[in-house]
């Protein structure tokens, strides 16, 4: 009886683990092969003389990536961790409360927590630097703005976890700290907009559920103020009529990654966001992380202001570019990580703004000083 049950699991064991290769090639037109994990999955390797040692390590990760029914695998995997454990496989995406999910860095749990991470030295040179590229880049230093797009943490912090919420006792953010010292000492325009967010979240949701960023509607919020700041005339967020659309799946669901059915809706501003870019003439340089440089120059063809408009950005800005664009007659929207291979012409114009998000906010030091160097390179 022991040797027909040590057959049969021997038997068994061969037949899972040979059988999902045998029925794969038959199936396998009806499930999706698009990579939906923010990464770039293992490519089959070549066989070099330099390269053999690693061989078995690449044929082993391309194997993993590639396994049959894998996406299968992955989502029972992720429906296990929830239900039984509420986590997810990647440690730097948080579960929040009613399916809301969180980016969890160590910027973002510092935070969380009310840490913040700037010295007083830290402070005045940040001051420094803000004022000698609005003196180099704007003609008026009223058109300067320095924006910080708020961390999805502190909008909608009621579906944190209980243990990711403020426990210093009189903690703040690294950016509460920063916006107050700017304030004090010097006559920067910084614009914050939390408190903004908070309340047309009343009216309705301005970050999606499954992706770090804010939604359209968040970032018509954030354009408000940045408007208000500049002294030019916007509509006001809690007037507007607001519709509802399917949206591409959030970078939170494909970091975890979440199974397909978590679905995203975009929350849009009639009238602005669904006219297209009929208006608006677009010339993007590529992505940054190849060939290109990231950033997007754009013309309107009905201007409201014949200003030029300049914004220092990351990926926040674009829920706000579609709007921006339409007022300015001309924008260049250059990414920070691009910086370095554009053309320093591209940094001037009638208004500046740098846009950073919060959690972003340890790299501000870095960025202005290549700002600086970009627009005001040392004599050789």
């Amino acid at each position: 009886m022991r040797k027909v049950c040590k057959i049969f699991f021997i038997i068994l064991f061969f037949t899972i683990l040979v059988a999902p290769n045998i029925i794969w090639p038959f199936v396998k037109d009806n499930f999706s092969f698009a990579n939906t994990e923010n990464r770039i999955l293992a490519k089959f390797p070549e066989l070099t003389a330099d390269n053999i040692n690693n061989i078995p390590g690449e044929i082993e990760n391309y194997i993993n990536d590639y396994a049959p029914f894998r996406k299968i695998l992955v989502d029972v995997n992720t429906n296990i961790n929830m239900s039984v454990f509420n986590t997810v496989t990647n440690d730097i995406v948080l579960v929040g409360k009613n399916d809301w999910f969180f980016y969890k860095d160590a910027s973002s749990v510092s935070d969380m927590l009310g840490i913040p991470i700037f010295t007083e030295e830290n402070l005045a040179y940040i001051v420094d630097l803000l004022k000698a590229v609005r003196t180099t880049c704007c003609k008026n230093p009223e058109n300067f703005v320095l924006m910080i797009a708020p961390n999805k943490e502190r909008i909608y912090e009621e579906y944190l976890p209980d243990c990711f919420k403020k426990k210093v006792p009189g903690g703040r953010t690294s950016a509460e700290v920063l916006v107050d010292y700017i304030r004090k000492n010097s006559d920067i325009k910084v614009i914050y907009p939390k408190e903004e967010l908070i309340e047309a979240k009343e009216k309705a949701r301005t970050y999606y559920k499954i992706d770090t960023h804010w939604d359209l509607f968040g970032g018509f919020v954030g354009l408000k103020k940045m408007f208000d700041a500049l002294d030019l005339e916007f509509e006001d967020p809690m007037e507007v009529e607001l519709y509802e659309e399917t949206s591409l799946a959030g970078d939170l669901k494909n970091l975890a990654p979440l199974p397909d059915y978590y679905k995203e809706t975009e929350i849009a501003v009639d009238g602005v966001h669904n006219i297209g870019d009929k208006f608006v003439a677009r010339y993007y340089d590529g992505d940054f992380t190849g060939d290109g440089t990231g950033c997007i120059r754009a013309y309107s063809l009905d201007p409201r202001s014949d200003k030029k408009l300049i914004m220092i950005r990351d990926s926040f800005a674009v829920n706000m570019m579609h709007v921006s664009t339409q007022y300015f007659k001309e924008s260049n929207y250059i990414h920070w990580e691009g910086m370095d291979k554009t053309d320093s012409e591209y940094f001037y114009g009638d208004i500046f703004v740098y846009e950073v998000l919060e959690r972003n906010l340890p790299t501000l030091i870095t960025i202005l000083e290549k700002i600086l160097f970009k627009i005001s390179p040392p004599i050789s």
